[in-house]
């Protein structure tokens, strides 16, 4: 079993924490192939694919065969969620009260937990000013871990309605046709600026998760 880092924003957090979120799908790239085509390349064609979107397989791969490939792991793997979080250390006995720590004043390594605290935005603690992004988060402030079921390859626009709800983090059935309105508009956001926008229709990655304690 491997461990992977994932990043999502604060209101996925919340789909996540309440189980309604247990998809994600994410753009699948040439060079997430390379092991598997690299002997057979040259270097300018490893170059090209390096930037490419999944449009078709070289050397006459099955798609099917190249599931192994998946960068964010295979079923049995887990992922390790990024999100916003702060990190405050407990000051004297009272721990209500809390500092603000600078970021070259992280640990390092694991703290001791009954010293050190983390905030998470999905939480709600508003009142916090100064959030760190989740790019930035170490392992051990992470507070959920995903098991990978199933992983898949398909064409973004060939999701259903009720994995644009899942995708979204909404109860099945309850967004109705709304559901392919709102899940082209979310994935445009992050993904159109990139070159991968609903449009194009790219190969996505379709991970299928639960989340385990």
């Amino acid at each position: 079993m491997k461990e992977r880092p994932i990043i999502y924003s604060t209101e996925m957090i919340k789909a996540i924490l309440n189980d309604r979120k247990t998809q994600t799908r994410r753009v699948a790239l040439m060079r997430h192939l390379y092991l598997r085509i690299w002997t057979q390349a040259t270097h300018w064609e490893m170059s090209e694919w390096s930037k490419a979107p999944l449009k078709e397989l070289p050397l006459g791969y099955p798609i099917e065969d190249v599931l192994d490939c998946c960068p964010y792991g295979i079923p049995g793997d887990r992922l390790w969620v990024k999100e916003t979080f702060q990190v405050a250390t407990l000051v004297g006995d009272d721990a209500d009260e809390w500092w603000e720590v600078e970021h070259e004043r992280l640990p390092k390594e694991k703290p001791n937990l009954d010293y050190w605290r983390i905030h998470y935005k999905a939480d709600g603690r508003n009142e916090v000013e100064t959030w760190r992004p989740s790019i930035f988060m170490p392992r051990w402030a992470s507070r959920i871990s995903l098991e990978i079921v199933n992983v898949r390859v398909e064409r973004v626009q060939e999701i259903s309605e009720i994995d644009c709800e899942i995708e979204l983090g909404q109860a099945p059935y309850s967004l109705g046709d709304n559901a392919y309105v709102m899940f082209k508009e979310l994935w445009n956001s992050i993904n159109a600026k990139r070159g991968f926008g609903w449009d194009v229709n790219p190969w996505v990655w379709v991970i299928e998760f639960k989340r385990v304690a």
